[in-house]
């Protein structure tokens, strides 16, 4: 959960430019681009996760600032650099595998669910309770995973935006 960071790891590539990422007032993990930041914001999961099994993430996210601005924040799941498995809201969408859905997306907080399943190599995306994208094939022929991470990133050159994560819950599905 987001109790608190001891099980994140700051993934980040460049480590130099203004972000910032903590457990906020109402617990949630607060991730903030700050104005002029160009890359993008990792937080890996350091706790085990059996990928073996058909597992449920659930979680919420609300953005704040301007939706539809380049800025990007969401969750993955990868093969040491590859990827098997994204959800995030683009451009005021929700973005699964890469491609943007016609599903729009405000500053509201949403549900996000994703439920990866091993023995057939999917990843299917529910928002708010509503399939987005069922059973599509793990990314660049991945057929596992092994690192959870959430993320944020764009080029906002004009304004400092922000994601909250919380009530982040992992199942095994049967």
């Amino acid at each position: 959960d987001f109790s608190n960071l001891a099980n994140w790891t700051d993934a980040s590539f460049d480590k130099t430019e203004n972000y910032t990422y903590d457990i906020n007032s109402d617990n949630q993990l607060e991730i903030t681009l700050e104005a002029g930041r160009t890359n993008d914001v990792f937080l890996k999961y350091n706790g085990t996760i059996d990928s073996t099994k058909k597992l449920a993430f659930e979680f919420d996210l609300k953005v704040e600032g301007d939706v539809s601005s380049n800025f990007e924040a969401g969750f993955e799941l990868k093969n040491g650099a590859q990827w098997a498995a994204t959800a995030s809201f683009a451009k005021g969408k929700v973005k699964t595998q890469w491609s943007t859905t016609a599903t729009e997306v405000d500053e509201q907080t949403h549900k996000v669910k994703i439920v990866t399943d091993p023995a057939t190599a999917t990843v299917s995306v529910y928002l708010d309770g509503n399939a987005v994208l069922e059973n599509a094939a793990y990314l660049q022929s991945q057929t596992s995973w092994n690192t959870m991470q959430f993320f944020v990133k764009g080029n906002n050159s004009a304004n400092a935006l922000t994601a909250c994560f919380d009530n982040l819950v992992i199942t095994v599905e049967e």
